[in-house]
């Protein structure tokens, strides 16, 4: 039902774990999307960083909030100071971090918890890409 519902759509995804990163791959493959894969912060502002000089725009970033070389809201601050202003949607199993980081800041556009479903997952990614 959702298949190719994100054809076209470049994803960035910032997750440090291999298995999670398969069982996303899978899901925003299976919906059509282009997707980036890397497992750091530094690895996700470079890459951000060359979309942007090449004029190849991510249509939104996924971001781990808990990084081996810092958090997702530290990443999503410095995605947005080298030049992305797309969508940035934060997963994570902490939740109790997760709402007291979303009070503070509003620098990303939402926060969905680990364990996921694949079809809410691709749903709000059209929503914010939409937005």
């Amino acid at each position: 039902m959702l298949e190719g519902r994100l054809r076209g759509s470049r994803l960035l995804v910032v997750e440090p774990h291999d298995d999670h990163q398969l069982l996303i791959r899978a899901i925003l493959c299976g919906a059509g999307a282009d997707v980036t894969i890397v497992a750091s912060r530094a690895e996700a502002i470079d890459v951000a960083r060359r979309s942007f000089i090449s004029g190849e725009i991510f249509a939104a970033v996924i971001l781990e909030l808990r990084l081996p070389d810092g958090d997702g809201v530290r990443s999503a601050s410095e995605l947005r100071r080298v030049g992305y202003f797309g969508p940035i949607l934060i997963l994570t199993s902490d939740v109790i971090r997760a709402q007291e980081l979303s009070r503070e800041t509003e620098i990303v556009d939402f926060w969905m918890n680990k364990p996921f479903e694949g079809a809410v997952l691709i749903r709000m990614l059209i929503a914010l890409i939409r937005s």
